[in-house]
């Protein structure tokens, strides 16, 4: 058995979303300049306004941001001052609807 087989043969391994949310309705949001998520944000209503949106709208059971997306919110530096000059989204976003709502409801 070679090294990396051995490691993870002793590596417990879970999954990333709860098994009650992985068959149920999922939005995945995009992020990127390119989306059409961004004609309907205005100064009025935000991307965060439009994403709850979309996710109410479909009855999402959770809503998850793409891994290696561009986005070009992070030159956002009121909300982003800390980050360093990237336009490239590095994780995964995973959110149920209502933890969505009530992160929403708390930024409001």
């Amino acid at each position: 058995m070679t090294p990396l087989a051995r490691t993870l043969a002793a590596h417990c391994f879970h999954p990333v979303i709860p098994p009650a949310l992985q068959f149920g309705t999922g939005l995945i949001v995009d992020l990127s300049p390119s989306s059409d998520l961004w004609k309907n944000v205005t100064s009025d209503h935000s991307f965060a306004d439009e994403i709850v949106r979309q996710a109410t709208a479909i009855s999402a059971e959770i809503v998850i941001g793409r891994y290696a997306e561009q986005r070009l919110i992070y030159q956002d530096k009121a909300n982003f001052s800390d980050s360093k000059n990237r336009t490239v989204h590095m994780g995964i976003d995973l959110a149920s609807l209502p933890l969505l709502l009530f992160l929403h409801h708390l930024m409001a």
